[in-house]
């Protein structure tokens, strides 16, 4: 996602209030899903993603207290293949991306906690491949 994004700083603090920060500092949210999981499934798993509001970390200069979603957009990453013998998450052809500006969530969806597909695309997420994400 980083080299997609051309993000080159490596810095990443886990549990932080977003995911990657650009060199415009815009800040993103990232997120993940599979229909197929490396255990032996009998259906396709049901893809839903956290979008969680959090407290956020003392250490952002913006930290207020209030639970909020702290990101600028959400990229949903879905490994968008549905065969079990020839999965392979690195092949980044298998991924389809959706990217999403947080005040749509904020606005359409206020407090909720996790999205499901059929969901997320009915706010209408700019859809992309990796090479289209920047």
């Amino acid at each position: 996602m980083k080299k997609a994004l051309e993000i080159e700083d490596d810095n990443r603090i886990e549990w932080d209030d977003y995911d990657l920060i650009t060199k415009k500092g815009i800040k993103i949210e990232i997120k993940s899903g599979a229909y197929i999981q490396t255990w032996e499934q009998k259906k396709y798993s049901n893809i839903s993603f956290s979008i969680s509001k959090t407290a956020g970390s003392k250490e952002n200069p913006k930290y207020n207290g209030k639970h909020q979603r702290w990101s600028d957009f959400y990229v949903f990453c879905l490994l968008d293949y549905k065969n079990q013998k020839s999965i392979n998450s690195i092949k980044l052809e298998q991924w389809t991306f959706f990217v999403l500006k947080t005040e749509v969530l904020n606005e359409k969806v206020g407090n909720q906690k996790s999205i499901g597909i059929n969901s997320l695309m009915k706010l209408n997420p700019i859809k992309a491949k990796y090479n289209e994400l920047k």
